[in-house]
């Protein structure tokens, strides 16, 4: 597909229909023809391109291609395309573990080709093999072959089907009397142990010969801590089989397994000669010495190895807002894995091939001139002169699609000595309670929340230090190599930026009459009732809400005269948290967050579930699983500690929640509930403080729901003294917050706990 029309020798516009693309939507196709490049080698041409005038990139299927009967191989950091002769077509360069390709840079291009002659009729005649293909062509056997020119490439199919074993040769040295035999009658595999004490011993006392080697499977019973110790102790050596492989024992089974799996080296067996095989589709490890190795191919991590089948194309028919849609073909997966490539280059000779990354640079320094944050001066003779280095990055908004590309000049702050570079370097960064507190209040109140993004923040913060850093690289100042800038303002990489420019944004929001919040340092209030102001500061972004639009509007408008800022309008996404404002509310979501851990996981293609796990799951004895050691699992995860679990609402949104192990050991469930009915207070203590920051003052108590009544009645009365006089500060702390009138703790079922979300298993209710 492509977005440029120029691009087309032969385009048919009366082909119109609509394409699904990656997020669910639908863009227009204006059209399909014949694209015309020009390279080194002639004229080529690509056939069947999509005119999609809505996208931003020219996308290339890599399916496509496959179908076509192209070859893609993946190997030292290199992309390569063959055709079906083997003949290269694209090498392109893996950068920044992607790899993109530049038609008009690289002067490569794809073009029309078919499945090769060989690899055909193998498959019409249903996997033959290749001499006999080269013998039914030189007969004339069947009408209508080719001339088979090409070798027949290794097929996964002929490997499921037509795997053989390997032979066993035969050794120099043959036991005697192998075929002696002794029957044992066993109630359990349990007594294979100690009935192999037994015969161990009257076998070396028949035979004076003692037993110095035993060769068994991978039987539990030959397998266990047991058997090891006795072997162990009696200086036995015990080898194992390599699975699937009775032939090693002496004795032959035929199977009616599948013949063949397929698998990825990894390494040798060190308890048996076998190799080790990595079965990425289900985890597990296989040991097997017979294996076939295809050097020539690469395991596809992005999903299970499927037959490279011939495919039909699937259309369907659906109606967009009423508008008659024909031939609409879902490209969903195709579009998601031809996506356009995000490059961050890790070093500045990287970085300076690319017209957008250098802009990025000269923007930066732009910045930094701007803001008089260095001058140019001559070497010091007894001063450390810090290095600095570039850092790219690709900002993105919620959906994806690139923001801009940001170069950033870092300096290289570990080689900062404290006490001489640095004093200080605490900044306070606001709490995501505290955001999410601020959203439900202007959901309740019908506000409006605005996002701020200063740039190059850390810039403007002043340096108390004398600071030299080197020039960057690539633009020294020509004839002035050897001289340093002198520091006026802090830079990215210093251990005290973030201080100093914290230090700059408190100061400047005093001035304007904003007041601090005692209780979080980053929240800042001006103004009361239908004329207030509230300001939240993460780092470089300032979120800003009020009662007044006229007052908010100016407060930003006076911000920009200070600050180099970006007014990105609505908050929609902070922090991986996509925020959606409307009349009806404010919803928060994390869809891009949760598709890139299902990507990273490879389970975007997995089935969905109501629920993240079942609430009355049923373990049995044996599950099928592989056993562990009861008692190192035991000592691993058991350290005898409750979690509290908690969560706060205002209005109809829970904006704080929390659900960890408590510090002490409770010897009860009384005491349990009592430490998290305390933890439960301290937070609505300080949520209750935040709320009269913001001219909120609470005047009634704040209600704690608490499942279990003894908890409460020790919160009110002196009950229980034997069981709660080893923690009286907790005590009496609860008990005067409630007696000051700041909280209420109050019995609910534990069925109605709205908290239980935190730390236990969910319905789909």
């Amino acid at each position: 597909m492509t977005n440029d029309q120029e691009l087309f020798k032969e385009l048919d516009k009366t082909i119109i229909s609509k394409v699904k693309i990656g997020n669910g939507e639908f863009i227009s196709v204006k059209g399909k023809g014949t694209v015309a490049i020009e390279s080194i080698t002639g004229l080529k041409y690509i056939t069947d391109v999509l005119y999609v005038p809505d996208i931003d990139q020219n996308l290339l299927s890599v399916g496509q291609l496959i179908e076509k009967g192209f070859k893609v191989i993946f190997e030292d950091k290199w992309c390569m395309i063959k055709d079906a002769k083997g003949r290269d077509v694209f090498k392109v360069k893996m950068r920044a573990k992607s790899f993109a390709l530049n038609l008009m840079e690289d002067e490569q291009i794809a073009f029309s080709s078919t499945v090769s002659n060989a690899e055909l009729w193998h498959r019409r005649l249903g996997h033959f093999h290749h001499v006999g293909l080269l013998y039914m062509q030189k007969q004339n056997l069947v009408k209508g072959v080719p001339l088979l020119e090409d070798k027949l490439a290794d097929c996964v199919a002929c490997q499921y089907g037509k795997q053989t074993r390997r032979p066993f040769p035969q050794t120099a040295w043959r036991a005697m009397h192998k075929l002696f035999c002794w029957i044992y009658f066993l109630k359990s595999k349990s007594e294979v142990a100690n009935v192999f004490w037994k015969y161990k011993a009257w076998v070396e006392n028949q035979s004076s010969c003692r037993m110095q080697k035993i060769r068994s499977n991978n039987g539990k019973e030959y397998t266990n801590e047991i058997f090891d110790k006795f072997c162990e102790k009696a200086d036995i050596e015990h080898q194992l089989t390599t699975p699937y492989t009775p032939q090693q024992n002496g004795v032959k089974r035929d199977k009616l397994d599948k013949k063949a799996e397929p698998g990825v080296f990894i390494g040798y067996s060190n308890s048996s000669k076998a190799y080790r095989i990595f079965q990425p589709q289900n985890g597990k490890i296989l040991v097997s010495r017979d294996v076939k190795f295809m050097e020539d191919r690469q395991w596809n991590w992005e999903e299970s190895i499927k037959m490279k089948l011939p495919k039909v194309p699937q259309y369907f028919d659906e109606d967009i807002d009423d508008v008659p849609v024909r031939g609409i073909r879902s490209l969903s997966d195709v579009y998601e894995r031809n996506n356009v490539a995000v490059f961050e280059p890790a070093e500045f000779e990287e970085a300076k091939k690319d017209d957008k990354w250098i802009e990025a640079m000269k923007e930066e320094l732009r910045m930094i001139e701007k803001n008089d944050t260095w001058e140019l001066v001559d070497r010091p003779q007894h001063r450390k002169v810090i290095g600095v280095k570039w850092v790219y990055r690709t900002k993105l908004n919620a959906d994806g699609s690139v923001n801009k590309y940001k170069a950033r000049l870092v300096v290289k702050g570990y080689s900062q000595v404290f006490g001489v570079d640095f004093s200080e370097n605490f900044a306070p960064v606001a709490r995501l309670d505290t955001i999410r507190m601020l959203l439900a209040l202007t959901a309740q109140k019908g506000w409006k929340t605005y996002q701020l993004d200063v740039k190059s923040a850390f810039l403007n913060g002043y340096l108390q230090e004398e600071i030299y850093v080197e020039q960057p690289e690539g633009f020294q100042v020509k004839g002035q190599e050897e001289k340093v800038y002198l520091l006026k303002k802090a830079l990215y990489g210093l251990k005290q930026a973030p201080r100093a420019w914290y230090s700059r944004i408190d100061e400047h929001l005093q001035s304007l009459g904003f007041v601090k919040s005692p209780s979080e340092a980053t929240l800042y209030v001006k103004g009361t009732d239908a004329n207030l102001i509230v300001v939240s500061v993460y780092v470089d972004d300032l979120l800003v809400t009020g009662s007044n639009e006229k007052l908010v509007k100016e407060f930003k408008a006076e911000m920009l005269k200070v600050f180099e800022m970006t007014d990105l309008g609505l908050m929609s996404y902070f922090l991986g948290m996509e925020v959606k404002q409307d009349h009806d509310g404010v919803f928060i979501s994390q869809k891009k967050y949760a598709k890139e851990i299902l990507n990273k996981f490879h389970m975007d293609d997995c089935k969905r579930t109501s629920t993240p796990m079942n609430q009355k799951e049923k373990f049995s004895k044996d599950d099928g699983t592989e056993k562990v050691d009861e008692s190192q699992y035991r000592s691993s995860i058991d350290d005898m500690r409750s979690t509290t679990g908690f969560c706060f609402s205002f209005g109809s949104g829970i904006f704080s929640w929390s659900s960890k192990k408590q510090d002490v050991i409770a010897q009860s469930t009384v005491e349990a509930e009592y430490v998290a009915a305390n933890a439960t207070v301290n937070q609505a203590i300080w949520i209750r403080k935040i709320l009269a920051d913001l001219h909120m003052k609470q005047n009634e108590p704040t209600q704690i729901h608490v499942d279990n009544q003894a908890a409460i009645a020790i919160s009110n009365d002196s009950v229980f003294h034997g069981k709660t006089k080893h923690f009286k500060i907790k005590l009496y702390h609860l008990r005067e917050e409630q007696k000051d009138g700041e909280v209420k703790l109050l019995y609910c079922k534990t069925e109605d706990q709205n908290c239980r979300c935190v730390n236990q298993g969910s319905t789909k209710s």
